[in-house]
């Protein structure tokens, strides 16, 4: 059918354009309810006084005690008042001070170590007609160790930082070198090796020929390669290479450089007859509360002083609010721990091999929380167990699938592989796809490469590496 123009009116189609946007055009005023939920600075508080280690949350209370002239802090049990118990530990014995051991000490107030640089710099002093510009030059080189010990500027570098000359540096570098540790102050693995095999008196040439030309050979056990190439017996090469792991890779990692603080757990597990209960730590929650004259008028009549001012009753709301976090903190720790010990009650009772899998969502509907609520309790909370003590995160393990449907958590996957390697013969270890496939029949689906991911985390050798030994 030809098309008809409709010279009367507007066609349909623009008759209906024009009604829709009529229709979109008909605002409408009027008053719609919708709840919403704001986050105030008080709830805000709440939820960064969950997340909070236990350290985290006795340094905050100190700042609101600082700030808030109404708050009153029991300072026992905090780890000012306990140094006997919180500790720092260090891979080399400390050097005591000279401060009397009646001094009172804050835990955070560690004690003066021996670094690298100043043990060289002792050194230096004892060196005989040494001028004063050799000594400025070894310092700096001290100075700019790294934590092993190495020097990784060049001394092309050091001599125009330092506007002296090339020789000069040199030089300082080779005086460095004659100091304790021995082959502190190298620029590779090779010189550092050399240097303290340079220090030993009639030292057979076969230890210098590998040092120097055959560290990769070593490193890949290439043992009777070697010895065919040098023309020896593999006793000699054997013997040779005894020498070189005798030496030191990394001489400065025998001084301080790092404090690790000892985890000072937040709570225990214990056992009870057949259950396990969480039994706090009193210094995992600050003991806080309101100067007394405040707290008979605020706290217990709900009413105010006559005349305080505007400034008081801020602060005593500041100071409540801050009082209901805590122990609402305390209290929603308990509960969560209290629900990981009855999920993974196998754990307590057997060790890691008996932790399960578990996700933060399942302890979440159990105890009707949100799961950001449980993410934040855990955070940073550390319980003490006869197994050890760990991280409550250390609790939500990922698994692998099994035949039967259910989980195995790479704890227990772990323990399973360390047994089948403590078990192996010496002079057949067995492979990772051999690993798998013993996990396999025991119903585990494992893959090879998660099985050499889980052997490295244990810290154990391949198989080829464990019959070289």
């Amino acid at each position: 059918m030809p098309y008809q123009h409709n010279v009367a009116g507007s066609t349909p189609f623009i008759s209906i354009l024009k009604s829709k946007v009529v229709k979109r055009m008909n605002y409408r005023y009027g008053l719609h309810q919708r709840q919403t939920l704001q986050m105030t600075s008080q709830m805000q508080q709440s939820l960064n006084v969950l997340q909070m280690s236990s350290l985290e949350l006795w340094e905050y209370v100190q700042e609101q005690v600082e700030t808030n002239p109404l708050l009153e802090l029991n300072v026992e049990g905090h780890p000012m008042h306990t140094t006997d118990e919180w500790d720092f530990s260090y891979t080399r014995t400390r050097a005591k001070d000279s401060r009397s051991e009646n001094t009172h000490t804050p835990w955070y107030d560690l004690e003066r170590e021996m670094t690298l640089e100043h043990y060289l710099s002792h050194q230096m002093n004892m060196i005989a007609h040494l001028s004063d510009n050799l000594r400025a030059i070894m310092k700096y080189i001290a100075g700019n160790l790294s934590p092993q010990g190495y020097l990784q500027l060049s001394l092309s570098w050091i001599a125009d930082q330092l506007k002296v000359k090339l020789e000069e540096v040199e030089q300082a570098l080779l005086l460095i070198h004659t100091l304790e540790p021995s082959g502190v102050g190298a620029r590779t693995l090779q010189e550092c090796l050399l240097i303290q095999a340079n220090t030993i008196p009639d030292l057979h040439p076969l230890v210098i020929k590998l040092i120097k030309d055959h560290l990769p050979d070593i490193a890949a056990q290439k043992i009777t390669a070697l010895a065919r190439q040098l023309r020896t017996s593999t006793p000699e090469i054997m013997k040779a290479i005894s020498i070189i792991k005798s030496f030191n890779p990394k001489p400065g990692n025998l001084f301080f450089h790092t404090a690790v603080p000892v985890v000072r757990p937040d709570m225990s597990i214990q056992q009870v007859g057949s259950r396990y209960i969480v039994v706090m730590h009193d210094w995992a929650a600050p003991m806080l509360s309101l100067q007394p004259a405040y707290a008979a008028a605020g706290v217990q009549k709900g009413l105010y002083l006559q005349g305080e001012h505007e400034y008081i009753r801020h602060q005593r709301a500041s100071a409540l609010w801050l009082l209901r976090s805590i122990k609402q903190r305390k209290q929603t720790l308990l509960r969560v721990a209290q629900s990981i010990v009855e999920e993974q009650l196998l754990f307590f009772k057997e060790g890691p091999a008996g932790l399960k899998p578990m996700n933060l969502a399942h302890i979440a509907d159990r105890l009707t929380m949100h799961e950001s609520t449980v993410s934040r309790s855990i955070a940073g909370k550390y319980a003490a167990t006869s197994w050890g003590t760990f991280e409550l995160n250390y609790f939500f393990p990922a698994g692998l699938y099994q035949e039967n449907g259910e989980l195995a958590s790479a704890a227990h996957i772990q323990v399973k592989i360390k047994a089948i390697i403590t078990n192996e013969s010496q002079s057949s270890p067995v492979s990772d796809q051999q690993i798998a496939a013993c996990l396999q029949k025991q119903g585990i689906r494992i893959s090879r490469r998660t099985v050499a991911k889980y052997r490295e985390a244990l810290g154990l050798a391949s198989s080829f590496e464990r019959k070289r030994r």
